[in-house]
């Protein structure tokens, strides 16, 4: 039975998106704030949107999770400590929140293989072949726990070095910190750069240099068609420039096409694990 109404819903750190799709089209949306504190509402605000959401012939739904899974469980997350564990109702399938944005990316784009690249507080990555999310033995994908400086910056996953802390948007506070002698959030960073801040846009375009390390990495890896980038950080005109002229210095093989994802891709990719 071809299933024609899907639901995906993507919990974000700080809201979460509901949709309903009709043959791979949004056809309703909902967002929510994203409980981080309590377990209880966490699970009853999830209810609510699901109901709200719910259509009469939808039998399972899909719920896209920042963090580590197995099992259909959620074992570890930074920003969803309150739901490690939790085994949810048999009609929800869970899924890495980069993985749900690589699949995502690959349906609203028509793509059978691609790479996508989620940057903001960390920096996640899912892997598409043949529509299918590439898991390798279980956790393919964490380009942001690659090492890209030997005995460089201690990353929070305990080793040195990692692309993550050169990246996210820590490691912009942590810039910013060194040359302003205080800290500015990403967004500050960005509102002086787009007033000509020249310290501000040296910051991101130098951050900008190690992601172009990582997606040549990705290439030379993967020869991937097309990279998608998501996430907060894939907004900021100076970073991306700097990475993909920087990709395009150290790769091997034909350049993939670049493009910047959509916020709903997270939402479409969980509906979509539902077959």
């Amino acid at each position: 039975m071809i299933i024609m109404y899907k639901i995906g819903i993507d919990v974000g750190g700080y809201k979460t998106l509901g949709v309903v799709l009709f043959n791979n089209k949004i056809i309703k949306k909902m967002t929510t704030r994203t409980e981080t504190q309590n377990k209880e509402k966490f699970l009853s605000d999830l209810e609510n949107l699901i109901n709200k959401l719910t259509k009469k012939n939808v039998e399972k739904i899909g719920l896209c999770l920042p963090g580590y899974i197995k099992n259909n469980i959620l074992k570890k997350s930074p920003n969803l400590k309150i739901i490690e564990n939790v085994r949810f109702d048999k009609k929800i399938v869970i899924e890495n929140d980069a993985n749900c944005y690589a699949l995502g990316e690959s349906v609203r784009l028509n793509k059978k293989n691609l790479v996508g690249i989620t940057i903001g507080t960390g920096v996640g990555c899912g892997i598409i072949i043949n529509k299918k999310i590439y898991h390798g033995l279980g956790n393919a994908g964490e380009l942001g726990h690659t090492i890209i400086k030997i005995n460089g910056r201690k990353c929070t996953c305990g080793n040195r070095g990692c692309l993550e802390e050169y990246i996210s948007t820590r490691a912009l506070e942590r810039a910013s910190k060194k040359i302003f002698g205080r800290v500015f959030s990403a967004f500050e960073l960005r509102k002086l750069a787009e007033k000509g801040n020249k310290n501000s846009i040296k910051i991101f375009r130098k951050s900008g240099t190690y992601l172009g390390i990582g997606l040549a990495n990705i290439c030379n890896l993967l020869n991937p068609e097309i990279i998608s980038l998501g996430g907060g950080l894939s907004k900021n005109k100076w970073l991306v420039d700097s990475a993909i002229s920087e990709m395009k210095k150290n790769i091997y093989f034909n350049e993939p096409e670049i493009v910047i994802g959509k916020y709903e891709s997270c939402a479409i990719g969980a509906a979509n694990l539902i077959k």
